[in-house]
């Protein structure tokens, strides 16, 4: 076995036979052969206990924060991308920053324990491990934001508010392998999503790579506030005069046929959470829902009237004074800075239009017990979010559970965690959308836990590596 601590194979060891007379050479050469088969099996098991334990300090050191990170977080410089030199988001560039920090985490131990005389073997194969996972993790990023870029369609769609062209940016990070006929078939529900107020597929940049990266196809349509739609001159005032997301709702169910797209699963963020819900009520009364697999509704507004003055206070003071005392660096660079250079708003319309619209109460329990969709329509809420209630979604998910009896529905709650949770733990959340889960129609709560939540790719690398036996 190679040995990376002095570089040079090791003799091979025997087990002292004491007690045995063996005669017949072949039993002979069989013993020892055993006997240097178990030698090597002890030592694999050593070295997988080794790279645990490594595991387990890395583990711990990375979910630490240094006072200068609380301040500025560890961060790439400005550059380009090895795909068409495409410059790097914010995202991106903190992704490749955390990479940098397990580095820098692993290389200082291995010193320290070689200057202490201690083996490193454990730390050195999780530092080799770590590498060659991260340069596909690197890759992945820089294809992911070249899609980001290249992969916008503008969708051309009749409603009758007249006409529309949408922006909807596609991410696929998955390669499909054709079968014998040389046919490449993709069994994947992709994801059809509407991020926050006034977003962009840049500013959901987190969310929207984080899909890709747990394997989602993700569809993304820009907000009507962008200058990027080409929309009615009198776009706001239609909306303003409707006083809801259902000309956003009718837009859902143009652009997927536009798309031809015949199942797709619908996502919504905040204010894209009441756009969704809209989408999936107008389609259920239309007949067409059988086209929703399942929905994601995270952190959605609309179960309440906050009144505008209340939500701009939770919005711009409470959120905005918790991400401050926790992790205002993360939250700077995922919140505020990604995507912002791409944003091309009319703010009158983000927030004399669409806010005063968040601030109302749009949905019952009987409005949303007629949701029909193929299957589960999964909520999600931050356990420390100032902006939706807790108790009222249970109630309020419990009356359509009696009055809905076939709604398959799941309440999930994310202890420590923020409106912004999709952003600052996408990655974590993104695993979780997709995985298999008991069919429920109970409005009790499944309780997860934010730390338990991945966010960064490298936090999942780690959670990864030292769990298969070597061979």
């Amino acid at each position: 076995m190679f040995n990376p601590e002095v570089g040079q194979r090791e003799s091979e060891q025997e087990i002292p036979q004491e007690g045995i007379i063996i005669d017949n050479q072949e039993e002979k050469k069989d013993h020892k052969k055993r006997g240097k088969v178990e030698i090597d099996v002890k030592r694999l098991n050593a070295e997988n206990e080794e790279i645990k334990k490594a595991q387990e300090e890395l583990k711990e050191k990375f979910s630490q924060k240094s006072p200068e990170e609380k301040k500025a977080e560890y961060q790439t410089r400005e550059s380009k991308g090895k795909i068409r030199s495409i410059e790097r988001g914010e995202s991106t560039r903190y992704e490749r920053g955390q990479i940098y920090k397990a580095y820098k985490i692993l290389r200082k131990d291995i010193r320290e324990a070689e200057k202490d005389g201690e083996r490193a073997v454990g730390k050195r194969e999780l530092l080799e491990e770590v590498r060659i996972r991260a340069k596909e993790v690197e890759t992945d990023l820089d294809e992911a934001e070249r899609q980001l870029i290249e992969n916008i369609q503008m969708v051309d769609i009749e409603t009758s508010e007249g006409k529309f062209s949408m922006p909807v940016a596609v991410l696929d990070l998955k390669k499909q392998e054709a079968n014998e006929k040389g046919e490449r078939k993709d069994d994947r529900v992709p994801y059809v999503f509407w991020g926050g107020i006034r977003a962009n597929e840049q500013m959901d940049g987190c969310a929207m790579m984080a899909m890709a990266l747990a394997g989602h196809k993700i569809y993304h349509i820009t907000h009507l506030e962008q200058g990027d739609v080409k929309k009615p001159e009198k776009t706001r005032g239609i909306v303003a005069g409707r006083g809801d997301f259902s000309l956003q709702g009718e837009i859902t169910e143009k652009v997927v046929d536009v798309l031809e797209l015949e199942k797709f699963n619908l996502m919504g963020y905040s204010t894209g959470a009441s756009v969704a819900l809209e989408a999936a009520i107008r389609m259920s009364e239309n007949g067409t829902s059988e086209k929703i697999n399942d929905m994601v509704v995270i952190e959605p507004l609309g179960l309440e009237k906050m009144g505008i003055l209340k939500l701009a206070y939770n919005f711009g003071i409470k959120e905005a004074m918790i991400n401050l005392r926790r992790e205002k660096a993360e939250s700077d660079i995922k919140v505020m800075r990604q995507g912002g250079k791409t944003n091309k708003e009319d703010a009158k319309f983000s927030w004399l239009t669409t806010a005063p619209i968040l601030s109302k109460k749009h949905f019952d329990a009987d409005r949303l017990s007629k949701i029909k969709i193929g299957g589960k329509l999964q909520w999600w809420l931050g356990g420390n979010s100032p902006i939706t209630n807790r108790k009222l979604t249970e109630q309020v998910l419990s009356n359509v559970a009696e009055k809905n009896p076939d709604i398959n529905q799941e309440l999930n709650i994310v202890e420590g965690a923020t409106h912004s949770m999709l952003n600052m733990n996408a990655l974590g959340l993104a695993q979780e959308f997709g995985k298999e889960r008991l069919v429920s129609n109970s409005a009790s709560p499944r309780i997860l836990k934010r730390k338990d939540l991945a966010n960064s790719a490298v936090k999942s690398i780690i959670e990864g590596i030292g769990t298969e036996p070597k061979e």
